[in-house]
């Protein structure tokens, strides 16, 4: 058994289904043979397997950035995202306009609507006696919250969201590209949409549409979301700035393990 799992060592790859159905195996192998592997599959990732490892790569932005790309693997067509896909100080200024809808007063503001949401989410399959509790409940409720709260959105809107953020997130494949810029393009939309409406309703976009908390946030008006991030990124960042805009960007980031793509040490 140990035998086949070496493979693994330096051929894992998390979204191939034979990997998925022995997961757990295979990462323990993984952490007690070779806690920090290298991996030639998706164009090749470091693994970072050991919590401590992990932990102490979140804390460390500098060398483990989000600013070349948290989706993998990465496909050279993709646009970075605005906070997530950032690195301080950007992302710091970003997470102040944020911040204040995350309180803990303000999220037990929220608890009802969620009870509410999370029971009528049970009581569309509960019925029906068996249901994929990973796609049509662990992965769609979250979103919909979020988008409820954050956006005034009513879920019949979200049908294509969670799609795209489905193939982004979870099922990593050949839709991926096309479904991350497909999320990226609503976002912009949906944001370009309430600007131009003139309707405000207290949320998170208004937060990100505001000028004066933009310009308190990044020291200049500037004339959208978008051009807030890049504006600031150009005048403080001139590098991080062109690294944003490559073609060709390298994928990094965490998804239950710390992974940077790159070529192994000789």
């Amino acid at each position: 058994m140990a035998e086949s799992l070496d493979v693994h060592c330096e051929h894992f790859n998390p979204v191939e289904p034979e990997t998925v159905r022995d997961l757990w195996p295979i990462m323990t192998h993984i952490r007690e043979t070779c806690p920090v592997a290298h991996s030639d599959a998706q164009g090749g990732f470091w693994s970072l397997t050991r919590y401590a490892d992990v932990a102490g790569a979140l804390q460390e932005w500098e060398t483990f950035s989000s600013g070349q790309g948290t989706v993998w693997p990465r496909h050279g067509e993709m646009e970075l995202m605005d906070l997530i896909e950032q690195d301080p100080p950007l992302h710091r200024e970003w997470r102040r306009i944020f911040n204040p809808f995350f309180t803990p007063a303000k999220v037990a503001e929220t608890e009802p609507l969620m009870r509410k949401m999370t029971t009528e989410h049970i009581d569309a399959f509960i019925e029906d006696g068996v249901v994929d509790i990973s796609k049509d409940f662990a992965h769609v409720l979250p979103g919909t919250i979020f988008f409820k709260i954050a956006f005034s959105m009513e879920d019949d809107d979200l049908t294509e969201v969670h799609d795209w953020l489905r193939y982004t997130i979870q099922e990593i494949g050949p839709e991926t590209a096309e479904a991350h810029a497909n999320w990226v393009s609503w976002l912009k939309k949906v944001l370009s949409e309430r600007r131009d409406s003139g309707v405000r309703k207290g949320d998170m976009l208004d937060a990100v549409l505001d000028p004066g908390r933009r310009q308190r946030t990044f020291g200049r008006r500037t004339g959208a979301p978008a051009d807030a991030a890049d504006n600031w990124r150009a005048g403080h960042h001139p590098e991080r700035h062109r690294q944003h805009h490559a073609t060709s960007v390298s994928g990094s980031g965490t998804r239950g393990m710390a992974a940077r793509r790159s070529e192994p040490d000789p």
